[in-house]
């Protein structure tokens, strides 16, 4: 697929909604001409779920 260069970091934080208030961050140092993000979220009655997928290219050297 011709993805070999790239490392990826996956999370997933899941739980049950209780009406407080929940906050989900992250931080990486990348380079913005290479390197991306995706994120999602889920919430349904008593449930909810945030996922972060982080694409970073990867030197040979």
């Amino acid at each position: 697929m011709g993805f070999q260069r790239y490392k990826y970091i996956v999370t997933v934080t899941d739980g049950q909604d209780s009406n407080q208030g929940f906050r989900v961050v992250s931080r990486c140092l990348w380079n913005k001409d290479t390197d991306n993000y995706a994120e999602a979220s889920y919430n349904k009655i008593g449930l909810y779920a945030v996922a972060a997928v982080c694409a970073c290219y990867f030197e040979y050297y």
